[in-house]
């Protein structure tokens, strides 16, 4: 999935929640919490999205909050191979 694909994805999902949303320029860059394009409701929603579209847990912890700003740092953050850990 490239970053094209996954925002007409992103904004499908947010438009599928709200409608209204449909006239929004939701683009790469917009600030998906400041705008309240993901609100605290769907954010557990959204990280499912997100699992089934990278086909990967999604972790949120305090230090990765940034990452879930804009279309463009969730891609990258989750296009970034992590490391397994083995407990």
């Amino acid at each position: 999935m490239n970053l094209e694909s996954f925002t007409v994805s992103v904004r499908e999902f947010i438009i599928q929640r709200d409608p209204k949303l449909s006239e929004v320029d939701i683009r790469e860059d917009t600030d998906l919490i400041d705008n309240r394009l993901i609100d605290s409701l769907t954010f557990v929603e959204f990280l499912l999205f997100l699992e089934d579209k990278f086909d990967r847990p999604v972790q949120v912890e305090s230090g990765n909050l940034s990452a879930f700003r804009s279309i463009t740092t969730i891609y990258q953050w989750l296009s970034t191979p992590r490391e397994v850990s083995h407990v």
